[in-house]
């Protein structure tokens, strides 16, 4: 986890600023043109969804080490440099973070955004001087240039798993300044009563986490903190009406709201059925 925020769920009862297009489809990637000098000022796409600050390859495009990989929607980089030796290449950029920018409920990766993480990368490929020919293969093995590249080789199931990690930007409820001084709970959502943990009702379990990105503002100024916001989480895990009930600063408010909103649970259930619950989610904001 990147030192800029630590989140602490408790179960207890938006927009980034869009940077340009994420390459969905559109993009001829084929391998033929896939090498060092094309890489430079592009959007790519880590196969393996390697995670970590610096990644080493070898002359085959395989991971040196171990790898944890991320979720789909972290899995991107703006690529800053590139450089290269008789035996290594090594790229630079910035990860990004993808998301949709699209009120469809039909989203395809041609609505996919991004916008630019406080998260430098250094990725280093081997280069075997006896076989140059194998560069281009293993940039080709690294990298995707597109997201459906990206995602070509995955199953139905890998798919769905890695479009629900994506946010869409669109899909929230204007993020407020301030949270409201009395906040009015919901008591249904599509026409079906919302529970709260309690007994009888088994309460949601992450599934997955996700983590918000201070503002250049908040660190500048040593804003912390920790925001609190409520939502409810529906009958397929996915977060929905997050609210801030207790503010640190407008934009952690919102880079919380953000990352609240690409938490996937494995859903409450009552009575043997997956019912729509509230749950407030604490973000803790913390500058070393």
């Amino acid at each position: 986890m990147s030192f800029l925020g630590r989140v602490v769920c408790c179960l207890l009862v938006g927009s980034p600023l869009v940077c340009g297009a994420a390459s969905g489809g559109a993009q001829d990637s084929s391998q033929a043109n896939t090498n060092a000098d094309s890489l430079k000022g592009k959007l790519v796409y880590l196969r393996g969804m390697e995670s970590g600050d610096t990644l080493s390859f070898n002359a085959q495009g395989v991971l040196i080490g171990r790898n944890k990989p991320v979720v789909f929607d972290a899995s991107a980089l703006m690529v800053e440099d590139v450089s290269q030796s008789t035996t290594e290449l090594e790229i630079k950029g910035d990860r990004v973070e993808l998301v949709f920018d699209s009120p469809s409920h039909t989203r395809t990766l041609n609505d996919l955004k991004f916008h630019r993480l406080a998260k430098k990368v250094e990725i280093r490929i081997a280069i075997d001087p006896s076989h140059p020919e194998l560069e281009q293969t293993a940039i080709h093995k690294v990298f995707a240039m597109s997201a459906q590249e990206a995602l070509a080789t995955k199953s139905a199931a890998e798919e769905t798993r890695a479009l629900d990690s994506i946010a869409t930007i669109l899909d929230q409820s204007p993020i407020p300044i301030k949270p409201t001084a009395t906040p009015v709970e919901p008591t249904t959502y599509n026409g079906a009563p919302v529970y709260k943990p309690e007994p009888g009702v088994s309460p949601p379990r992450i599934r997955h986490s996700a983590y918000p990105q201070f503002t250049t503002e908040a660190r500048s100024q040593h804003i912390q903190g920790v925001c609190i916001l409520d939502m409810i989480v529906d009958t397929k895990g996915v977060p929905q009406q997050i609210r801030v009930l207790r503010s640190v600063d407008p934009g952690l408010d919102r880079n919380a709201m953000i990352a609240a909103s690409k938490y996937r649970f494995t859903p409450a259930i009552y009575q043997g059925k997956p019912v729509p619950t509230l749950i407030k989610l604490e973000i803790n904001f913390r500058i070393p």
